[in-house]
């Protein structure tokens, strides 16, 4: 006797299998490589005007050389995902550039081709590791800028991405203050420690106000990581260095830049006598040592934690004026990332009570805790408004900073932040003037426009694993294929400085080769590259079809000749054979008549 299934047994099943067929499958593939035709979606960022226009026009440019691409504008929290997981062919956005060119370990050493390590486009070459390890351990900067000079040249030989342009940064004053600095990333900047000191009002004015698109994320110095809130933390906590107007290290809270030991491992700082913390206590070596230590024992994650974690070994305090650092190996920038390092208090950062970790909720935010030795002291916060500091009496630079209030007000849009200043409502604001109010400032006789590069480099990358793109033919052709000076002038407006290096002079005139290889604008050559290489339009569509695909349309086109060819010479063999048994025949036929 059969048994019977429920019903409501097979409804159970019936359903279960469908929710597990409807469910999502975790890290779906959102880009599939081409398989036929020089055809692909090139991601961009969505909120980003200046990369969706620069990628238009890099999309008509491609066309002219065969090339198709579909610009996607795609948001963060879909577009880095994909980055991280290599889930894409081509994408233009802009990265950005520190102090000094650290970018060029990260983005060309092998070892950072991972998920958020540096480099996005997966290039490894063992000749290029090899010559950034050199760099990176020596402490001679004329060796190690000839040994950049070398790694430039083969990532330009390379081409893992297209450098395009960095921004330009054009910075609105009210025309009353002065005794800022211009130097590159601008006056009002997180690498910029000379501006907010030395700025005065000629009119006398005592309080500077600075418009923020937003609050600093985080007013902890060990975790800043933002424009914003690097600059919050610049103002309020000192540095062992600084940079000047070249973006050269110069003796900040210290006498001089630091001795190295002879194997570059041991790195000695000499504090200025008489530092002092806000709240009236001394600033020793202790708490430089502090410091380092706690950076490492918290993973903290600020600007230069990731490079202190990685090479601080140890440190010492002989006396109170001298921090003496050991590090686990030589490492180039080790005077930047250690002396550019905000210090904070040992005696307020050790009780966890006041600071009960590294990243710090904003909330608890007061004088009490927030106490650096920078040239600006924590007065309030009003949330969604401003927060405002006041001159430090004590700071070492005597007689500075100049004025007595500093304030970063909140001011949600460019235009309402241009009005202001317009209106003396407030002095400055902290980013760049957006291209669409550039010639309205400049025709604004009350305000003063400066002009310099800024840190935003755009660039046009390639996964450079997956076909085509692992093909270097293919990254020099593109090279080769884009008018930068067009691409700025759609993209930025005209507002923008075309890079054709991957250490941009306008940036680092110290670092840059001034020899390096250069793909100038020529659509001929292009062309050519693609046409020897393979990566032909047999279609007659106007998009090049990929080499492996006419490769194997050639071979059966010439299988399809040689069988065509084959059965023709078969057809000519019989024709033939028929032809002479016809002759044979008549002439049979003629010779029995003749006889008879």
């Amino acid at each position: 006797m059969k048994r019977k299934t429920p019903i409501g047994a097979l409804l159970f099943a019936f359903l279960l299998l469908s929710t597990l067929l409807t469910l999502p499958t975790a890290h779906a593939a959102w880009y599939t490589p081409p398989t036929q035709k020089l055809k692909f979606p090139m991601m961009v960022l969505g909120w980003d005007d200046w990369s969706v226009n620069s990628g238009e026009a890099i999309t008509e440019q491609l066309k002219k050389v065969g090339i198709s691409v579909e610009v996607v504008p795609t948001d963060d929290s879909a577009m880095y995902p994909r980055l991280y997981d290599r889930d894409y062919g081509l994408e233009e956005m802009s990265y950005g550039y520190s102090a000094y060119p650290s970018h060029m370990f990260y983005r060309f050493h092998s070892s950072t081709d991972c998920a958020n390590c540096g480099q996005d486009w997966s290039f490894r070459n063992a000749t290029v590791d090899k010559v950034i390890d050199e760099m990176l351990r020596t402490t001679d900067n004329q060796k190690a800028r000839t040994l950049m000079w070398k790694v430039e040249q083969m990532a330009a030989e390379n081409v893992p991405y297209v450098p395009l342009f960095l921004t330009d940064e054009y910075h609105a004053f009210r025309k009353e203050w002065t005794g800022y600095t211009v130097m590159p990333a601008g006056p009002i900047s997180y690498l910029n420690w000379l501006t907010l000191p030395d700025i005065y009002s000629t009119a006398g004015k005592k309080d500077f106000i600075i418009a923020f698109n937003n609050e600093p994320e985080t007013f902890s110095p060990m975790a800043a990581t933002t424009g914003r809130s690097l600059l919050y933390s610049m103002s309020v906590y000192d540095t062992l260095l600084a940079y000047d107007e070249k973006l050269q290290p110069i003796p900040w809270m210290t006498t001089a830049l630091p001795d190295f030991s002879s194997d570059g491992k041991t790195m000695t700082f000499h504090l200025k006598p008489n530092l002092k913390w806000h709240d009236g206590k001394p600033v020793t070596a202790n708490d430089v040592i502090f410091t380092f230590v706690y950076i490492v024992s918290q993973a903290a994650v600020g600007q230069n934690a990731g490079e202190i974690i990685k090479y601080f070994e140890s440190g010492e305090a002989p006396d109170d004026l001298t921090a003496v650092i050991h590090l686990k190996e030589p490492y180039v920038w080790a005077s930047e990332a250690f002396g550019t390092q905000y210090i904070v208090p040992e005696h307020i950062w050790k009780d966890t009570k006041l600071v009960p970790k590294y990243d710090w909720d904003q909330s608890i935010v007061s004088p009490k805790i927030a106490v650096g030795s920078g040239p600006f002291m924590f007065s309030s916060w009003v949330p969604g408004e401003f927060i405002k500091l006041v001159k430090n009496p004590n700071w070492w630079n005597a007689g500075h900073p100049i004025i007595d209030t500093l304030i970063f007000r909140k001011i949600d849009t460019e235009s309402a932040r241009i009005l202001a200043i317009q209106k003396g409502e407030i002095d400055t604001e902290r980013y760049s003037v957006e291209p669409a109010f550039v010639e309205q400032v400049k025709s604004n006789p009350d305000l003063t426009l400066t002009h310099t590069v800024d840190q935003w480099d755009y660039i046009l990358a390639f996964n450079n694993k997956s076909p085509p793109f692992d093909d270097v033919w293919v990254r020099r052709a593109i090279a080769y294929a884009l008018n930068k000076d067009e691409v700025v002038k759609r993209g930025a407006l005209g507002y923008a400085t075309v890079t054709t290096g991957y250490c941009p002079a306008a940036f680092y005139p110290f670092w840059s080769n001034p020899n390096v290889l250069t793909y100038p604008y020529n659509p001929d050559k292009a062309n050519k590259i693609l046409d020897e290489q393979g990566y032909l339009d047999i279609d007659g569509d106007g998009i090049r079809e990929l080499k492996d695909f006419v490769a194997a349309y050639q071979q059966q086109k010439q299988q399809q000749e040689q069988q065509q060819q084959a059965l023709m010479n078969q057809y000519m063999t019989l024709a033939a054979i028929a032809v002479i048994v016809i002759v044979v025949g008549l002439y049979l036929v003629y010779r029995r008549r003749k006889k008879a």
